[in-house]
């Protein structure tokens, strides 16, 4: 039964809170604000709850959190920490039953954030209380279905951060500080997700709400500066205060007044003026908020300063900014750039590596941006390219080595249509004796070869028609003209076997195979038939051979595999021979 949509929020309000309040417990003591501040958020949220029933169970299911009968993998997929935290000591079930006091609550949160890896302890006795149980899961409770996929909880996880920075947002800008509790919660998740599938959250940050793009923008450069930290090597609590910065980075302009925030033309120089103030805003909200890192109010006060001087506030000089905030630059451009606002066009993403690739080594430090266009490529996993091929493929992954070269699965063929079996494909992988490369070599050596035939049977058939048709060589020499004619053939069936195996698969090929059978019986006939009969008949097949490759042959054969002029090319020839094989009759 489908519970209702009030009551879920109950239910993931109270998660939140209790996850909150063992993070502070691990840092304050039992009477900090900050712990006391959760703790009576969890008991409102109870005692909710148990007023209409005797008890609220709190459950862990795989990578769950299930409260009652309700599954919640929106709030779940943020708090990983807490839930393993949990579970690495056995406890699957927490009950709170009616009665339970707000010192039952501190003790227990106090005792979770004391839970560590060495911890031995008996969890249902140690941790329970007179209204509080401990425990794990009964058979009929546990769950076996879960997160039904990476990416589903990518996109949850997702989600989940943008709501918690239009928390954050919404906090600030009503009490003068955000939540940093919740906005620090939604950055765990995606830092935990950066180190585990960093391609394909990086790849989510394009799928972003216009309609909501302060806060998809915030989510974005928060992701796009921890997947550059990581790649750096950096991890644990300093990549979460890195990604927390970065999502705190524009957090000064609640206090820009929403007519120059959303303004649709271009600012003026007072507005922008106005515009600029939110770094040093942004710096002062952050540095008075607890649970802020040092960072981020430092990321937000130079996220707007370039390392040549340039930039705002002005007349601030770094001898060298943070690489938190040179991080966060580079995401923050980014971000921006590939938006489509009312204002401003999305570009692609050549375009805005391009830009920052221009300013390199002055506005933004030149290794970093190396190391972000290795991070997300010229053509980030998820976008569609053409090949040059004419194929139509997606972008899989990134090959760091080489942006341009990604690893794609193809989907459309170079006539447009859709594939029954797409495949992949390295593009940094040169391919062994391309196919295009196999048939012009061919092709070369068959002109050459043909060229010199021509030139051959050219002199022969003169050397024939000159020949007095009383004369009794003028029958041998006829015969010697026939038979270099059937050769002519018979070579001629030879290439096109060549070119059949040069293009399997293609739908020239039967084509090919006929030609060669057809080519090879005429020459074949010929050898028993007497000389002008023979050459006759070979002068007809030529002709037809003329025909069959003007009408035919250039739309059979594939573009790029033979030049359309080698087509033109053999009708000529075939002409030329043809008219050489019967230039003997005329002349008797």
């Amino acid at each position: 039964m489908t519970e209702p949509a009030s009551r879920i929020g109950v239910y993931e309000e109270l998660l939140r809170r209790l996850a909150s309040g063992v993070r502070a417990a691990q840092l304050y003591a039992p009477d900090h604000p900050l712990v006391a501040r959760n703790v009576d958020g969890l008991q409102v949220a109870l005692k909710s709850l148990l007023a209409q029933q005797p008890s609220v169970v709190v459950g862990i299911v795989g990578e769950d959190l299930v409260v009652g009968e309700t599954p919640l993998p929106k709030v779940s997929g943020g708090m990983s920490e807490f839930i393993h935290r949990l579970t690495d000591h056995h406890i699957e079930r927490i009950a709170f039953e009616r009665g339970v006091t707000q010192d039952e609550l501190v003790a227990l949160m106090q005792k979770i954030s004391k839970l560590t890896g060495r911890s031995t302890i008996d969890a249902e006795k140690d941790l329970s209380s007179a209204h509080v149980r401990i425990g794990r899961l009964k058979a009929e409770d546990r769950r076996q279905d879960g997160i039904a996929s990476d990416l589903a909880a990518i996109r949850q996880l997702y989600s989940n951060a943008v709501s918690a920075a239009e928390v954050a947002w919404e906090t600030a800008a009503g009490e003068g500080m955000p939540d940093a509790p919740a906005a620090l919660q939604a950055v765990e998740g995606l830092a935990e997700a950066v180190t585990q599938n960093r391609t394909a959250l990086v790849a989510l940050t394009a799928m972003r709400n216009y309609d909501n793009y302060t806060f998809t923008h915030m989510v974005n450069v928060s992701i796009l500066t921890m997947g550059q930290a990581r790649a750096l090597g950096i991890d644990g609590r300093l990549l979460r205060e890195f990604g927390l910065s970065a999502l705190m980075h524009d957090i000064g302009k609640v206090r820009t007044p929403k007519e120059i925030l959303n303004k649709p033309d271009k600012l003026t120089d007072e507005e922008f003026t106005v515009m600029r103030r939110h770094t040093v805003d942004g710096a002062e909200i952050l540095r008075r908020t607890p649970e802020m890192p040092i960072l981020a109010p430092v990321v937000a006060f130079e996220h707007h300063l370039r390392i040549d001087g340039s930039g705002y506030p002005f007349k601030v000089k770094r001898a060298s900014l943070n690489l938190g905030t040179m991080l966060c630059s580079i995401s923050d451009v980014y971000d921006a750039m590939r938006s489509q606002r009312v204002y401003q066009q999305a570009h692609p993403t050549d375009r805005i590596l391009a830009v920052l690739k221009r300013n390199d080594g002055t506005q933004f430090d030149q290794h970093l941006v190396r190391r972000f266009v290795q991070l997300l490529g010229i053509y980030p996993p998820g976008n569609l390219v053409k090949l040059s091929s004419g194929e139509v493929a997606v972008v899989l992954h990134v090959h760091a080595p080489d942006p341009y070269r990604p690893r794609v699965k193809v989907l459309f063929g170079r006539d447009g249509v859709r594939l029954d079996l797409p495949y992949e494909r390295n593009l940094w992988e040169t391919r062994p004796e391309p196919e295009t490369r196999r048939v012009s070599e061919a092709l070369r050596t068959v002109v050459v070869a043909f060229g010199a035939l021509a030139l051959g049977f050219t002199w022969q058939a003169v050397r024939t028609a000159a020949v007095p048709t009383s004369s009794p060589e003028r029958l041998v020499a006829e015969l010697r003209l026939a038979q270099m004619a059937a050769l002519l053939l018979v070579l001629t069936a030879g290439a096109y076997i060549g070119f059949a195996a040069a293009h399997e698969n293609r739908p020239g090929v039967g084509f090919d195979v006929a030609l060669s059978i057809g080519f090879l019986l005429v020459a074949a006939v010929t050898i028993v038939r007497d000389p002008r009969q023979a050459l006759t008949i070979i002068a007809l097949g030529f002709a037809a051979h003329a025909v069959l490759d003007v009408l035919h042959r250039p739309g059979w054969l594939p573009d790029g595999l033979t030049p359309r002029w080698y087509a033109i090319g053999c009708a000529v020839y075939d002409v030329y021979v043809g008219a050489l094989c019967y230039l003997p009759i005329l002349r008797r």
